[in-house]
């Protein structure tokens, strides 16, 4: 990395799109961010289903991202999601076991907040070009 250029970031002078880069702005996947509040005292029961979405969505090859986290608050549980494209996502919801799963958890979440689409521009560990 160079004091010319932020890390990443290409140093030429014209602001032509790169090949293999969507131009600044032009979003590349399909993103989600939320919050579950899982009932009192059952974050980890709801932890678990959420990370068997997880391992459930490994073949998908439009999931490029699905990552489970929690804080400081005991019953939160936070999720976010890169996917290649919205329809991929949309996708992802039907199948009969996945239905199911969401049934299942569904009992568990006190309420679900902070949701958000996102357009993802890039980062680490994204494709340089929307597939």
């Amino acid at each position: 990395m160079s004091a010319a250029a932020p890390h990443g970031a290409d140093a030429r002078s014209d602001s032509a799109p790169q090949p293999g880069r969507a131009p600044y702005g032009e979003a590349m996947t399909y993103g989600l961010f939320g919050k579950f509040t899982a009932q009192v005292g059952r974050r980890d029961e709801l932890v678990a289903m959420l990370r068997r979405a997880a391992d459930a969505l490994g073949d998908d090859p439009g999931c490029l991202h699905y990552v489970v986290a929690t804080s400081d608050e005991p019953d939160a549980i936070w999720v976010w999601e890169a996917w290649t494209d919205k329809a991929a996502h949309d996708a992802s919801l039907e199948p009969p076991e996945v239905r199911e799963l969401i049934t299942s958890a569904m009992p568990l979440i006190a309420a679900i907040s902070d949701q958000k689409e996102l357009a993802v521009v890039g980062g680490k560990g994204l494709p340089e070009v929307h597939a």
